[in-house]
């Protein structure tokens, strides 16, 4: 085993899983701020998988292989696991909106390149025409379309674009 290194043996020796001699729900023995290196050591004991079930760790089992010195309780691994779910879902949602629909009055030409849109891909791909549009999200497309743009509801602006 390289040093740094997940012990991996674990996945080969369940006699590894014996007890540390101390209570592991105790969330007494909590040094203080995680550290990169112990975030990167539960990462890596989440993904290992028990070599009787198959199945992945428990939380007294991810304690066991990942901080077997008590420097980390079960309770600990899963408040930080939390946090470290809520950052990663945070971190994909804040990129995912990174190109920000812009707000405000739309310019002649978005309604022009929407009509467009729903023509080429019908007036319930909303998603995907919010996608093309970059600089609109499906719900403000559709919006726009259903209330200002539709040729099938009252005569309005989408007889001026034609």
């Amino acid at each position: 085993m390289v040093e740094g290194d997940i012990p991996t043996a674990y996945a080969l020796d369940p006699r590894l899983r014996s007890s540390v001699g101390h209570d592991l729900r105790s969330s007494s023995m909590s040094p203080g701020a995680w550290t990169a290196e112990e975030d990167r050591i539960l990462r890596a004991c989440s993904e290992l998988t028990s070599p009787s079930s198959g199945e992945r760790l428990t939380w007294d089992e991810i304690v066991q292989v990942g901080f077997p010195h008590g420097t980390r309780s079960p309770l600990d691994c899963i408040a930080r696991w939390s946090e470290l779910e809520h950052a990663r879902e945070q971190a994909a949602s804040s990129s995912a909106s990174s190109r920000s629909a812009h707000k405000g009055a739309w310019a002649p030409h978005e309604d022009a390149q929407l009509l467009a849109l729903v023509e080429e891909l019908g007036a319930d791909k909303w998603v995907a025409v919010g996608k093309r549009m970059s600089t609109r999200t499906g719900k403000q497309c559709r919006e726009r379309y259903h209330n200002h743009l539709d040729p099938s509801s009252a005569p309005r602006l989408c007889h001026a674009l034609r």
